[in-house]
C-alpha cells in the first residue's frame, strides 16, 4: 500500500469520527429532581446516562454555580460504552447557601463534540437541628416577565408562590432585583396554598436598550432564623423605540417665508437619519437654510438634506427661508431703469444716409445726403436745429432742389469742412422731416467713404437743450 493512499484511508477515518461525534445525541435522567440535605452535609442524586454512538463515549459533569461542591462515584470524564445506561451517584454539597430552597444548573458535556446538556436541579438546605416529620418551610417560586420590556409601559412581574407543605407561613418578605427594577413586598400564604403576586413596576423612559437578569429571593421567618428560596434567573431585555420626529413652523411675510423645522429624537437611544425637503428648480435659486443643506437626486427630483445625528431627547432646528424679495428689486431696478430711459431720452431720432448721383473717372463725384429727424416722443418739440458737416474734400452744391428744406446757414472751414445748419420751429409728436442736399467731391473718390455724424438740438424744458447725434453713414463705390 502506498504511504498516498494510506493517508487518504487515514484521513477518510478521521472525517468519518468526525461526523460521528458532531451526529451523537446523548441524554440524562436526574433521579430524585428534587431532595433536601442539611448544613453541611451533601444531597445525593441519581444521574442515567445514555447516548446513541456506536462506539464508546467519554462525558464531563460539572457547575458553573460557585455556591455548590459536587462529587461523583465514578472519576471524570466518565465513559459509556455502546449502548450502556450508565448510573452515576452525584452528591452535592452546599458551600455558601443559608436553609432554604434552591435551583441550581447542572452541566453533562460530551468530551469529543463538546456539546453541553444542561439539567435544574432543586436542592432543600435544612438547618443543623433539623427533625425529620417536621415541617421546614419550602415555598417553590416562579417568576414571569416579558422577554422584551418597553421602558415606556410599567414593567408587570408576576410571581407564582406554591407552598410545599402543610405549614403556613407569614411575614414573608419577597425581593425582586435586577439592575433596573428594585422592589419588594411582604405576603403570607397557608400550607400547600398557591399565591399569583403582581408587581407592575415603573422605570424611566429613556432607559437605554440593555439586557438584564430578575432576581427574586423569597426571605422566611423560621424562628430565630430566616431561609431564603431563590426563583431561578429570567433574563430580559429593554427594547429599542422611537424615531427623530419632526415638527415645523411657519412664518409668512411679504414675499418672504421662514420655516423652522424642529427634530427631536423621542426614543431611548442615539439615533440618526436624512432629513429630506424637495426643492423646486426655481424656488431653489432663493432658497437658503441654516444649516446648510446638501442636494440629493432621487428619482422624483431633487431634495435638500441634512444629515442629523441626536441623543437621547435632543432636538435641533432647521432653518429654511424661502425670499423673492431680490427678485421684486431686480425687477424694480429693471423697470426704473426702463422708465429712466423712457423719460430721459431724447425725444429726437437722427438718421443720415447718402447714395451716389453721379461717377467720374471710375469714382464718386456727387452724393445726396439725407437727414431724417423724427419727433418720436408724445409730445411736440420745439426749436429744433439740425446740424451736419461736409468733409473738406467735397462741397456742397448750392441748387437745391424745390419742396426741399433750405439750410439757414453754410459755413465753411478750411480745416473742419463746411458747416450746414437748419432750424425747425417745432415737430408734433410722431412726425418726421427729412432734409436732403448734394454734395461734389473734389476729386474722384474710388472705395469708401464715412460721412460725418449729424447732429440736432432741441428745447426738451425751458432752458434746457437736448443734443442727439446720428448715426455714422459709410459710402462705397467702384469695389
Amino acid at each position: 500500500m502506498s504511504v498516498k493512499r494510506a493517508s487518504s484511508i487515514v484521513l477518510l477515518l478521521a472525517l468519518a469520527l468526525a461526523s460521528s461525534a458532531a451526529a451523537i445525541e446523548f441524554n440524562v435522567i436526574v433521579d430524585p429532581p428534587q431532595t433536601s440535605t442539611k448544613l453541611g452535609e451533601a444531597a445525593t442524586y441519581t444521574l442515567l446516562i445514555t447516548h446513541d454512538s456506536g462506539t464508546s463515549e467519554k462525558f464531563d459533569i460539572y457547575t458553573p454555580d460557585v455556591e455548590w461542591d459536587i462529587s461523583t462515584d465514578i472519576a471524570r470524564p466518565i465513559s459509556v460504552a455502546r449502548g450502556e445506561t450508565k448510573e452515576v451517584r452525584l452528591s452535592v454539597r452546599p458551600l455558601y447557601a443559608s436553609p432554604g430552597y434552591y435551583a441550581f444548573a447542572l452541566h453533562i458535556r460530551h468530551t469529543t463534540s463538546g456539546a453541553i446538556l444542561k439539567r435544574t436541579l432543586i436542592i432543600g438546605v435544612n438547618p443543623k437541628d433539623y427533625v425529620p416529620g417536621q415541617y421546614v418551610p419550602a415555598l417553590r417560586i416562579k417568576p414571569e416577565i416579558d422577554s422584551q420590556v418597553d421602558p415606556r409601559e410599567p414593567v408587570t412581574v408576576t410571581v407564582n408562590v406554591q407552598n410545599a407543605n402543610r405549614r403556613d407561613l407569614a411575614n414573608v418578605s419577597l425581593k425582586i432585583r435586577s439592575t433596573l427594577l428594585n422592589t419588594e413586598s411582604k405576603f403570607s400564604i397557608l400550607g400547600l396554598d398557591k399565591k399569583q403576586l403582581v408587581f407592575p413596576i415603573k422605570i424611566p423612559k429613556d432607559t437605554p436598550p440593555q439586557r438584564d437578569v430578575l432576581r427574586i429571593t423569597a426571605l422566611v421567618p423560621d424562628g430565630d432564623q430566616i431561609l431564603p428560596f431563590e426563583a431561578e434567573p429570567i433574563e430580559f431585555e429593554i427594547i429599542e423605540y422611537g424615531e427623530i420626529a419632526s415638527s415645523v413652523a411657519e412664518k409668512a411675510r411679504f414675499l418672504r417665508t421662514d420655516w423652522d423645522y424642529t427634530l427631536t429624537n423621542n426614543g431611548n437611544a442615539p439615533k440618526t437619519t436624512e432629513f429630506k425637503l424637495k426643492s423646486g428648480i426655481l424656488q431653489s435659486w432663493f432658497t437658503t437654510s441654516e444649516p446648510i443643506a446638501k442636494k440629493v437626486e432621487l428619482p422624483d427630483g431633487t431634495y435638500d438634506a441634512w444629515d442629523v445625528d441626536l441623543d437621547v431627547g435632543e432636538q435641533t432646528v432647521i432653518r429654511v427661508t424661502t425670499n423673492y424679495r431680490p427678485l421684486l428689486v431686480v425687477f424694480f431696478v429693471f423697470a426704473v431703469a426702463i422708465a429712466a430711459y423712457y423719460l430721459f431720452r431724447s425725444p429726437l431720432v437722427v438718421r443720415k444716409s447718402a447714395v451716389v448721383i453721379a461717377a467720374k473717372e471710375g469714382g464718386m463725384s456727387e452724393l445726396k445726403v439725407l437727414i431724417e429727424v423724427a419727433n418720436r416722443s408724445g409730445r411736440v418739440v420745439k426749436n429744433v436745429t439740425v446740424l451736419d458737416k461736409v468733409p473738406h474734400i467735397a462741397e456742397v452744391i448750392r441748387d437745391f432742389e424745390i419742396g426741399t428744406m433750405r439750410p439757414v446757414k453754410i459755413a465753411h472751414d478750411e480745416k473742419k469742412g463746411t458747416l450746414i445748419k437748419w432750424t425747425l420751429e417745432e415737430l408734433d409728436a410722431g412726425e418726421e422731416r427729412v432734409i436732403t442736399y448734394k454734395i461734389r467731391s473734389k476729386l474722384s473718390i474710388l472705395g469708401q467713404m464715412r460721412l460725418p455724424v449729424a447732429v440736432t438740438k432741441c428745447e426738451t424744458s425751458p432752458g434746457r437743450i437736448r443734443r442727439t447725434k446720428s448715426n455714422l453713414s459709410q459710402i462705397g463705390f467702384g469695389q
